[in-house]
């Protein structure tokens, strides 16, 4: 796999090089992230993994007119899909995140109901972010880290890319 640092991009760079380097590095991340985010210990694994799917899904939009076809698009598909389940459980660690500094900031004004009402709300979504890691712990144990690099490879198979 290319490494950000092996492979200078300069105006002189081949497409195909480039295009190829710049695929390589968000799949490097979320090959090296997808241990992290199945285990469901740390919220800044998903972040990261999400974070990396989705600078993925940006090179591929790019590169998509020189390598328009099905490779392209159940790649994409597959990355797409990762990143949508990964979503849901970043939005719902992000809110309970929000939640827990609102409590532990408004110790002394917060009115009694409110701090019962905003732990509740935070526990339940506590349980909803637990049913929601058993679900991406599902899709991420489908997710192959040799069929992901060999799907990557298939976009610059053919010679005929510009």
């Amino acid at each position: 796999m290319t490494e950000a640092n092996e492979t200078p991009l300069d105006g002189a760079t081949p497409f195909r090089l480039a295009a190829r380097t710049m695929v390589d590095i968000p799949l490097a991340e979320i090959l090296r992230r997808l241990d992290g985010a199945r285990a469901g210990d740390d919220v800044e694994a998903v972040h990261d993994l999400r974070v990396a799917t989705r600078r993925l899904r940006a090179v591929l939009s790019v590169i998509e007119p020189a390598y328009a076809g099905k490779a392209l698009r159940r790649f994409e598909k597959s990355i797409a899909d990762m990143t949508d389940q990964l979503g849901e459980a970043r939005d719902t660690d992000v809110f309970i995140e929000f939640l827990n500094e609102r409590i532990a900031a408004d110790e002394d004004g917060m009115a009694p109901y409110e701090r019962v009402g905003l732990e509740a709300f935070r526990d339940s979504l506590r349980q909803a972010r637990a049913n929601q890691q058993v679900e991406l712990e599902a899709a991420l144990a489908h997710v192959d880290e040799e069929a992901l690099r060999t799907a990557a490879d298939s976009l610059f198979e053919t010679e005929d890319a510009s």
